[in-house]
């Protein structure tokens, strides 16, 4: 290039790319080499010789970017679909969704965003799309309902098009949680479109009324959600009180865990407790006892006797969870049949012990601890028949540890009450031979 050799520097550029077509940097050569030239049709072709190979996220970038800086946005557009084709990745297609918003394509961004729900919304980096997507709904909800409120004449059109879309309930035994995650999205952008929203969503006799709905606890958190996101709080809590009333629902767990997140988020220590011993009235389950007794000690800040001091009331709420442990010990001690479960629960206690500092005795769980023992059992097919057998974990807690001393203690006397009694019958017997 120095020495006005172009044609030779393209033929060593091109022979370059040929044997290390995985080399980036050659490329990025190459082009700027025909760039610098003014060969933009050149660099083009280079550049669709490059994305061939399916490169990196950086080099489809930066073709995307070679475009743009010349004013090719519609060539830009194709590049980005094949990009997002190539990389079905959450952050390549929130480039493309910022991108069309960018050039003032809300619609088309929207649709970006909804494509991709559709197809990742499992995907691990979920999370930052639904970010994505609710930032870019929030930035567009004003100027895009006044829009539709200026469209004169059109507002029956539009109210009509929301009615007939929220009438294609998703069925109630749909396991995939994207149909009512699409179908909540729609309530919501009707709920902007009508400006008085709880009219919509507490008024709409589909909305409660339908069966699918009454069991669907996922659509039920997001409906107290979206209530307490209006501070409509009394309103909110009146929804999971009605939700967690209802005889059948498909994820009760779901919806128990997101009312008590939403009491303990409001400050409210003494209903989210109400609402754990409700819990437990209906389930005995490992982790309402393990959840309760955490709240307890690290997440409520009540003070039971007035007391300034920080150290007194975060002994109070030990106090509380140790209470509930115990209460926990209690019910799994009347059932033999959950040794396991009563092992990780004092395993849970003993944690919570150490990771307190200062405040924590060990010693209280200690005590109580089984001892882990390796046994066999039989394997029993279905037709009663014995096939072999296989090693299992039990448990020995001290309680049962000092019934089997016991029991060892008693069979040792009756060992050696029969031993006496047959040395004394021996005894009068070589007596009597003697005679």
């Amino acid at each position: 290039m120095k020495n006005k050799f172009i044609n030779h520097a393209r033929n060593v550029w091109d022979r370059a790319v040929t044997l290390l077509p995985r080399v980036d940097q050659l490329w990025y050569k190459y082009i700027h080499t025909e760039e610098m030239l003014g060969n933009v049709a050149g660099a083009r072709q280079i550049f669709e010789r490059w994305m061939n190979w399916m490169p990196d996220q950086q080099g489809w970038l930066s073709y995307i970017k070679f475009e743009l800086s010349h004013n090719e946005v519609d060539r830009a557009r194709q590049i980005f679909e094949r990009f997002v084709l190539c990389h079905p990745k959450v952050l390549a297609w929130i480039r493309y969704a910022k991108f069309k918003m960018k050039n003032g394509e809300i619609g088309r961004s929207r649709n970006v965003y909804e494509r991709t729900v559709d197809e990742l919304a499992d995907n691990k980096e979920a999370e930052q799309l639904f970010v994505a997507f609710a930032e870019f709904e929030e930035r567009c909800k004003k100027s895009e309902s006044a829009r539709l409120e200026e469209s004169l004449g059109n507002n029956d059109r539009i109210r009509e098009v929301y009615e007939r879309a929220i009438a294609n309930v998703p069925p109630a035994e749909a396991e995939e949680k994207r149909y009512w995650q699409r179908y909540i999205y729609l309530w919501v952008n009707y709920a902007l479109y009508r400006s008085w929203t709880w009219e919509i969503w507490s008024g709409h006799g589909m909305f409660i009324g339908n069966n699918g709905l009454q069991r669907n606890c996922y659509a039920r958190s997001k409906y107290a959600e979206l209530e307490r996101s209006l501070a409509e709080t009394d309103r909110a809590r009146a929804i999971f009180e009605l939700a967690i009333a209802q005889p059948a629902l498909d994820m009760p767990e779901l919806l128990w865990k997101a009312y008590i997140e939403f009491e303990k988020s409001e400050g409210e220590y003494e209903g989210t407790r109400a609402l754990y011993e409700r819990l437990l009235d209906r389930t005995k389950h490992l982790k309402v006892w393990i959840s309760y007794a955490k709240f307890e000690a690290f997440d409520s800040k009540e003070d039971d006797g007035g007391s300034n001091d920080v150290d007194q009331q975060k002994m109070q709420s030990i106090q509380r969870a140790r209470r509930i442990f115990e209460k926990a010990i209690n019910y799994y001690m009347s059932a033999p049949e959950l040794k396991e479960e009563r092992a990780m629960l004092l395993e849970e206690w003993l944690n919570m012990e150490s990771s307190i500092g200062e405040l924590g005795d060990a010693s209280l769980v200690q005590a109580k601890l089984p001892k882990k023992l390796k046994r066999r059992r039989q394997i029993v097919s279905d037709d009663g028949l014995a096939t072999g057998s296989e090693e299992f974990y039990d448990y020995l807690f001290p309680e049962e540890a000092q019934t089997t001393n016991l029991k060892i203690l008693e069979a040792a006397y009756k060992w050696k009450k029969k031993k006496i009694s047959a040395d004394n019958c021996i005894y009068l017997y070589f007596i009597c031979c003697i005679n």
